[in-house]
C-alpha cells in the first residue's frame, strides 16, 4: 500500500507541477488541439533513438505538454506465444507523461507510471524480466500463473547555451511477481539508470554524444507449502538443457547485471527537415548466483546490443510531411557456464573451469516510410500512411551440446490513419494490416527426450517462431475539448493474428487520457 499511494502522489505531482506559473515557463503560440494533435503524430517521434541523448532531447517539441493516461489491455495469445511468457497477459496501468520549456534555454521532461498485470499459463521460467535474462532462468514443469506489479519513473533536464546543449536523465523501475500457489515464486527487481548527453552546433545540424549506466538486480525465491514430492527446480541453460547438477533444492537465485552504453547522432537544427543519424552500443554484464549455495555463482551472461539509424524528412506544407527511415541492429549474448569441484562440508566446490554456453545472435533492418497530413483548426481532414517492412534474423546455438536453432523471417505491415474535425469533437480511425512470413526454419537437436517437459516446451517455440501470419487491427480514438485547457480522449483497439500453425492470437487495448 505504501507503494501505491507514493506512485499515485508522484503522479498527482508531475500532473500539477508542469502547470504552475511559479515555474516561469515560457508561453508557446499553439493551440490545445494543436498540440494534441502534434504530440500524438508519427512525424514528431519519427526519428526515434537520436532521441535517447537527453541534450537531442531539448528539441524534441517546442511546445509544453503533459499526458496522463489510464489504460487496460487484454492479450489472448494461445498457441502463439512463447511458453517462458506465458499465452494470456491481463494488465491495467496509469501513466503520465512531460515536457515542460522553463524558459528559452531550459527543459524538464520525465514520465511515471504503475501496472498490475497476470500472464497465465506460463512454463519453464519462474522469474520476472525474461526477455532480459533468458534464457538463464528458474524453471519447473508445473508453472501456472504470475500476478505482478511494475512502478517506474523517469526524469531528466536539459539546457541550450550558445552553441552547447547539454541534459541529464535518470530512472529507476521496480517491479515484483508471484504466485500465491505451488510452486509459489517470489521475485522483485529493481532497475536503476542514468544518461548524460552534450550537443554542439555546427551550422544546420546539431552533432551530439551521449553515454548512459544501468544497474539491474533481481532477487528470486521458490516455496512450497505441500509436500514438494517429487517435482524438482531447473535452472535452464538454453534449448532443453538445465544445470545437472544444482537441479531439485536450489531454489533462491539472484540476477545481478550491469550495463554501460553510448551514442553519437546528428540533428538537423530545423527538427520537422533534412537527415538525422545515430549509431549507439550498449554492454550488458549478467551474472546468476545461487543464494542458498554461498551465492555462488552459477551463469554469467554478456549482451552487445548495436543500433544503427538514419531517417530523413522533409516539411511539404507547414502542415504535412514526408519521411523515410532505415533502421539496423545487432544483437550478441553469450553465455559462460561456471563449473565447480566436488563437494565438501559447506562448501560447493571450487571453480575449476568455464565452459562456453549458448550463443544467440540477432539481426534486423528495417525500412519505413512516412506520409502525414495535420489535422488542423482550420481543417476538417488529416491522415498518415506508414509502411514498414523488416528482415529478422535469429541465430542460436549450443555448440557444447550441438544444439542449434536457426530462423529467418520478413515482416510487412501498412498503418493508415485518418482524422475528422466537426467542430469540438475530433476523431480518429487507424487500420493496420501486415503480413509475417517465416523464410527458414533450420535446428538440429542431438540427444532431446520428446517426451519431457522441456522438450515439448522447446518444440513448440520453435514452431511460434518459425510460423507465418497475417495480422488485421483497427483503432478509434475521440478527443474533445474540456474547459478549454484540457483534452479528454477515449480510444479503443482491437489486433488478430492469424497463424498458419498455432491458431489465432486476439489483443484488445482501452484507454482514457487527459491532456494539457
Amino acid at each position: 500500500m505504501m507503494r501505491i499511494r507514493f506512485i499515485i502522489t508522484l503522479l498527482i505531482a508531475l500532473f500539477v507541477e508542469s502547470r504552475q506559473e511559479a515555474f516561469g515557463q515560457t508561453a508557446d503560440t499553439l493551440s490545445l488541439s494543436d498540440k494534441v494533435i502534434r504530440s500524438a503524430s508519427f512525424a514528431t517521434g519519427f526519428r526515434g533513438e537520436v532521441w535517447r541523448n537527453p541534450a537531442l532531447y531539448y528539441y524534441y517539441t517546442p511546445y509544453t505538454w503533459t499526458r496522463l493516461d489510464v489504460n487496460g489491455v487484454y492479450h489472448d495469445k494461445g498457441k502463439a506465444s512463447l511458453k517462458q511468457e506465458g499465452d494470456k497477459d491481463t494488465r491495467i496501468g496509469v501513466d503520465v507523461n512531460s515536457f515542460v520549456i522553463l524558459s528559452e534555454r531550459d527543459r524538464v521532461f520525465g514520465s511515471a507510471g504503475y501496472r498490475s498485470e497476470k500472464q497465465e499459463n506460463v512454463l519453464w521460467n519462474e522469474n520476472i524480466d525474461w526477455k532480459l535474462i533468458a534464457p538463464y532462468v528458474t524453471g519447473d514443469s508445473i508453472g501456472g500463473f504470475l500476478k505482478g506489479e511494475t512502478y517506474y519513473f523517469n526524469g531528466g533536464y536539459a539546457s541550450e547555451s550558445g552553441s552547447w546543449t547539454w541534459g541529464i536523465t535518470g530512472g529507476y523501475r521496480a517491479s515484483h511477481n508471484y504466485r500465491d500457489k505451488d510452486p509459489r515464486p517470489r521475485n522483485t527487481a529493481s532497475d536503476l539508470s542514468f544518461a548524460l548527453g552534450a550537443g554542439y552546433r555546427l551550422g544546420t545540424y546539431r552533432l551530439g554524444v551521449s553515454a548512459d549506466f544501468r544497474l539491474y538486480q533481481q532477487k528470486s525465491e521458490i516455496s512450497f507449502l505441500a509436500d514438494k514430492g517429487s517435482i524438482s527446480v531447473y535452472h535452464t541453460l538454453g534449448l532443453g538443457m538445465d544445470y545437472v547438477r544444482f537441479a531439485g533444492n536450489q531454489t533462491g537465485t539472484k540476477h545481478q547485471g550491469i550495463r554501460w552504453g553510448g551514442s553519437i547522432g546528428i540533428l538537423p537544427a530545423d527538427t520537422e527537415e533534412g537527415v538525422s543519424a545515430t549509431v549507439s552500443i550498449d554492454r550488458m554484464s549478467m551474472d546468476k548466483k545461487l543464494s542458498n549455495a554461498n551465492h555462488l555463482t552459477l551463469l554469467e551472461l554478456n549482451t552487445t546490443d548495436l543500433k544503427g539509424n538514419v531517417t530523413w524528412m522533409r516539411e511539404l506544407q507547414q502542415t504535412e510531411h514526408l519521411a523515410v527511415k532505415l533502421d539496423a541492429g545487432y544483437t550478441v549474448r553469450k553465455g559462460t557456464e561456471n563449473i565447480y569441484g566436488e563437494a565438501g562440508g559447506s562448501s560447493y566446490g571450487a571453480l575449476i573451469s568455464t565452459s562456453p554456453g549458448m550463443k544467440v545472435t540477432n539481426s534486423r533492418i528495417a525500412v519505413s516510410g512516412l506520409w502525414e497530413k495535420f489535422l488542423t483548426d482550420k481543417g476538417v481532414w488529416g491522415g498518415a500512411i506508414v509502411p514498414n517492412i523488416i528482415y529478422h534474423r535469429l541465430e542460436t546455438d549450443y555448440n557444447a551440446v550441438s544444439r542449434f536453432v536457426h530462423l529467418s523471417a520478413l515482416e510487412s505491415s501498412l498503418r493508415a490513419r485518418l482524422q475528422y474535425q466537426k467542430r469540438q469533437l475530433r476523431l480518429t480511425a487507424e487500420a493496420t494490416g501486415g503480413y509475417y512470413a517465416g523464410l527458414s526454419a533450420e535446428y538440429s537437436l542431438p540427444g532431446l527426450d520428446a517426451a519431457k517437459s522441456s522438450a515439448r516446451t522447446l518444440l513448440a517455440n520453435i514452431d511460434y517462431l518459425s510460423d507465418s501470419y497475417s495480422l488485421v487491427g483497427i483503432r478509434l480514438q475521440g478527443d474533445y475539448p474540456v474547459m478549454k485547457q484540457y483534452n479528454l480522449s477515449l480510444s479503443v483497439q482491437w489486433q488478430a493474428a492469424y497463424y498458419k500453425k498455432c491458431g489465432t492470437a486476439r489483443y484488445a487495448a482501452c484507454s482514457l487520457g487527459i491532456f494539457f
